[in-house]
């Protein structure tokens, strides 16, 4: 299945209204608990995907070579962003273990990349080439596993982070996209097939055969993993489920139905943090939201962008949501 493109255009930058009892999203921007942009000069162009190592805010800007970069914004100031790497060719999603930040670079194949560097840009390295359409990456203590789309199969392949021989775990039958998460022993991947046919499995770190851990899924999207909490999405349907212990039981528990998830491949679109869930949806024809949902209570929205904002990719650290809108940078104090 072909994922959307929900890229809209840019309109307005600015958002007004009455503050809402139920939701932080109407209050005015700056007021207590609300939403607040980033130093309004300081904007992207075509981001793509955000990750933290609890200092900084790495993110991607996916256009073409030479222009692509990697930037890090420093979180104490918001007041500009660095370039830490240039010169790439469409990166897109982005991931940091605190010493090294992995992205992937989405060129049109066979052109495609993973690649490497230390958290200033520096020592830079391809970790994987000539790759067709690498749209999903993931990484434990050992490895970075990728996921490259090649005529009509996902290719789901693990590198050392410290560069080796890249090892095909699984390949996946079918024309989509998939998402990836992973831990010390399993890699978790979607097959996002129409309701009922989607599924989430799951495939050894060392290799072996995959297996199917969640049947008659509708569109299954986004995927987080925290401790032995697996939590995802579905397009169709609007659900968000978690599984509480990955070594106990793969019945997962529902969170909440009826929400338009967005659509994508990388990480950031759905997160955990303390029990707590956080995904992105498009609220409206022109807006998207963040909504939360705790095991038991009904789910709120945490905050919503200015008029034809996109979410592309969210980060938490400390009391705060962080958050791609487009080509801005905004945060929210997390929690109802």
């Amino acid at each position: 299945m072909n994922r959307p493109d929900r890229r809209r255009t840019r309109i307005a930058a600015a958002l007004t209204g009455a503050c809402c009892a139920a939701t932080l999203a109407a209050c005015p921007l700056m007021s207590s608990g609300e939403k607040a942009p980033g130093n309004p000069n300081m904007t992207f162009d075509s981001a793509q995907s955000l990750c933290t190592d609890g200092t900084h805010l790495y993110l991607t800007e996916g256009v073409a070579a030479p222009l692509g970069t990697v930037k890090s914004v420093t979180l104490a100031t918001h007041s500009s962003s660095t370039a830490v790497a240039t010169g790439l060719d469409h990166p897109t999603c982005i991931l940091t273990d605190g010493q090294h930040l992995f992205w992937l670079e989405d060129d049109s194949g066979p052109n495609g990349a993973v690649r490497r560097s230390k958290m200033d840009g520096s020592e830079p390295v391809a970790m994987a080439s000539a790759l067709d359409h690498p749209h999903a990456i993931a990484i434990n203590g050992t490895y970075v596993f990728f996921a490259d789309k090649r005529g009509g199969v996902a290719a789901i392949t693990r590198v050392p982070k410290g560069g080796g021989e890249a090892t095909t775990l699984a390949t996946l039958s079918g024309d989509f996209n998939t998402t990836l998460v992973a831990d010390e022993s399993w890699v978790y991947f979607t097959a996002p097939y129409d309701l009922p046919g989607g599924t989430i499995g799951r495939v050894p770190v060392a290799g072996g055969s995959p297996e199917t851990v969640i049947t008659g899924l509708g569109t299954p999207t986004a995927l987080a993993l925290s401790g032995n909490t697996l939590c995802f999405t579905e397009f169709m349907g609007g659900r968000v489920g978690c599984v509480q212990d990955v070594t106990a039981s793969w019945t997962p528990v529902p969170m909440t139905s009826g929400e338009n998830v967005n659509f994508g491949t990388c990480p950031g679109l759905l997160l955990l943090d303390s029990g707590t869930v956080y995904f992105a949806i498009s609220a409206s024809a022109t807006s998207d939201a963040i909504r939360m949902v705790i095991p038991g209570y009904a789910p709120v929205t945490v905050a919503t962008t200015e008029s034809f904002g996109q979410i592309m990719g969210m980060a938490i650290l400390g009391a705060k949501i962080y958050w791609l809108q487009d080509d801005s940078l905004w945060s929210v104090k997390k929690g109802y």
